[in-house]
């Protein structure tokens, strides 16, 4: 059984994330894109990395909260773990900012 370790930082100076594996130094960018944001929980970009970096194919396939798998998501440590088969994914993940420098009500 393996495990893989992630934690999602702010890539500064930017709003963009990266989530780091902890074992390599490897940081992956979160939604490179720019597109529409994965839902809660979901991590696309860390699933292509295991596949490219590692040769895993998650099965199932998809890195998303599945409770029936038996994922689970630890909101005071922003802990999200993800089990496929043999493998065990870890990513703690916190509040993220989705925008800044913005001033309500407009002057």
């Amino acid at each position: 059984m393996a495990h893989h370790d992630y934690t999602v930082r702010r890539k500064s100076p930017s709003l963009a994330y990266e989530a780091v594996e902890k074992s390599t130094g490897h940081a992956i960018l979160l939604n490179p894109q720019q597109g529409p944001s994965p839902a809660a929980g979901s991590y696309p970009d860390i699933e292509a990395h295991l596949t490219s970096h590692h040769g895993l194919k998650l099965s199932p396939p998809g890195l998303a909260y599945e409770e029936k798998l038996g994922d689970t998501f630890d909101q005071a440590k922003s802990t999200w773990t993800y089990k496929r088969g043999a493998e065990t994914i870890t990513v703690v993940d916190g509040p993220r900012t989705v925008a800044e420098g913005f001033i309500y009500p407009p002057t």
